[in-house]
């Protein structure tokens, strides 16, 4: 027969590794909501929202691609997005934590309409025709418009043409830009 006080032994023991375990949990759930909140995603859409892919680290990544158009690319996230009525659409989603502005720079406009292109190539009807921009304190939503879907092809072939030529001359007069090229070492027309 256990000795009474061996029982009351391991029953501490058992006692203090539950309140461990509730402690982790407790903990764990904490940082999901705090990472939750920092990604932007709940304020965005909601809670019928959930990340299935992600370039982040949130979820496995997925490659997205369009060999008509000859794009490749990551999204930040892809989320599947629920309607009222049970439809569910993939929707790209793209967070800039360090943007401040009010209003949403053209290049994130077209770098969204991107991915949202290359969702409808790879997913077909499950693709939203809109997706999400993140920024530290504001989101917004991208509709991929005629006009969108023009400017991102417009650009595709820019780069192409690019890529061909001997010389790529800046495109640009904003001196901020510059100071922080990658490649303003080798560059010619730097501005000051």
């Amino acid at each position: 027969m256990p000795n009474v006080d061996d029982v009351s032994g391991i029953a501490g023991v058992l006692l203090a590794l539950a309140i461990v375990a509730a402690l982790a949990g407790a903990a764990g759930l904490l940082l999901l909501r705090w990472y939750r909140r920092s990604s932007g995603i709940p304020g965005v859409l909601g809670r019928d929202t959930e990340v299935v892919a992600s370039d982040t680290g949130a979820a496995r990544s997925v490659l997205l691609r369009d060999p008509q158009l000859g794009l490749r690319g990551k999204p930040d996230y892809v989320l599947e997005e629920r309607d009222a009525d049970g439809t569910s659409l993939l929707v790209a989603m793209e967070v800039k934590p360090s943007r401040r502005s009010a209003r949403l720079y053209e290049s994130d406009e077209v770098q969204l309409g991107a991915y949202v292109l290359l969702l409808r190539a790879t997913h077909g009807a499950r693709a939203a025709s809109h997706g999400y921009v993140r920024y530290a304190e504001r989101s917004f939503r991208v509709e991929l418009t005629p006009r969108l879907e023009e400017r991102v092809r417009q650009i595709v072939a820019a780069v192409r043409v690019g890529r061909r030529a001997a010389v790529v001359h800046r495109s640009h007069d904003v001196p901020a830009r510059c100071a922080s090229c990658p490649v303003r070492d080798r560059c010619d027309e730097a501005l000051s």
